[in-house]
């Protein structure tokens, strides 16, 4: 008899862990999220900028450091603490030749950046060579002036 009333709890409370599940929102339903722009109206005027600037190179918008950096450590260990260190960052804009060689990494600065992730940031690129150009929302650059720097 015990055995019996422990079965039917057990029916009760999966059947009512499922119906809760259903009533989720993160439960895949079609209206759990909504398409938006991949890029701020800033970001898209200063991508069009740099495409206008630079039409013989590669614009990608949104690049994880991983996609374009690596650990140089012989030690596992100490090769996931650097890839720690770059694995939830990304990129604004990676200007590349056709091939993909990295010509710059260009980061525009909003009211969300902060200076001491900036600096971290800086420090990444730097050690690994890749140039870096940071541009602030309010001040975003001419044409001519984007080009002017990658002509240099």
């Amino acid at each position: 008899m015990l055995w019996m009333i422990l079965v039917v709890v057990l029916v009760i409370v999966v059947v009512l862990a499922a119906w809760l599940n259903t009533k989720s929102p993160v439960s895949g339903a079609p209206d759990a999220y909504r398409g938006i722009k991949p890029l701020s109206e800033p970001e898209q005027t200063l991508y069009w900028r740099l495409r206008e600037a630079m039409p013989e190179c590669v614009v990608l918008s949104q690049v994880g450091f991983s996609r374009f950096l690596e650990p140089q450590a012989a030690n596992p260990g100490a090769r996931r603490a650097l890839f720690n260190r770059i694995g939830q960052k990304s990129a604004d804009f990676l200007v590349c030749l056709p091939d993909f060689t990295i010509v710059a990494v260009i980061e525009l600065d909003d009211g969300t950046h902060r200076v001491d992730k900036d600096a971290k940031r800086d420090s990444i690129l730097r050690s690994a060579r890749v140039p870096l150009v940071r541009v602030h929302v309010r001040e975003i650059p001419t044409v001519e002036w984007l080009r002017s720097i990658f002509t240099r």
